[in-house]
This record gives C-alpha cells, structure tokens and sequence, in this order.
C-alpha cells in the first residue's frame, strides 16, 4: 500500500472517530486489515480478527460478514484451505442466523 493510501486511510478512521461513527471506524479498519495483508500478513489477520470480534459485539452483521469473507478469501489466495473453509463456514452460520428479533428481517435490512 503506497503512503499516500496509508495517509488517507489513517485520515478517514480519525475522521470517523472523531465523529463519533462506530460503524464507519469499523468500516475502515476491515479495509485497512485487507490492505494490510499484503505487507504485514500477520498484522493483517490481527486485525481483521478483531474487527469481526468488534462487528458481533456492536451487532454489524454485514460488517462482521464482510471481515470474515475477506480473511476467508486471503486464506484461499495463499493456499491456506482448511483455514479458508473454517472462516467460511463461520461466515455462513453467522449471517444465516443474523435476523433482527424486532422485525424478523435480516439485520442487514433493518
């Protein structure tokens, strides 16, 4: 990622922190996480791991989801399959079983 990217990147997460839009710092932590694995495949993961963890705790299912998929298609990119088809797997019965409990509707939606 060319310090130009990594500037504008850490601009927006202050932005939205400083804002005070949860959903939009975990936005941007799951595309930093993704540009991360390339440069730092370890510090990567970290924080695509934390970012699902943070999307379940805050109830950003899509978020969560997206976090999930793209450590799931790193793991397929590096030839990593049992762990790929481990995060998958997750990443289907989380957002099989994301349904808002007040409307029914997938949480997505709501």
């Amino acid at each position: 990622m060319p310090l130009s990217d990594q500037a504008y990147m850490a601009r927006a997460l202050e932005l939205a922190k400083t804002a005070g839009n949860p959903r939009l710092v975990l936005q941007i932590e799951i595309d930093m996480g993704a540009a991360l694995l390339d440069l730092d495949e370890a510090a990567g993961v970290s924080l695509l791991e934390q970012c699902i963890e943070d999307g379940r705790a805050r109830h950003y299912d899509v978020e969560a989801g997206h976090a999930m998929t793209t450590l799931g298609f790193h793991w397929t990119d590096v030839y990593q399959i049992d762990r790929a088809e481990r995060i998958f797997a997750e990443a289907i019965a989380f957002t099989s079983l994301s349904v808002n409990t007040r409307s029914g509707l997938p949480s997505w939606i709501t």
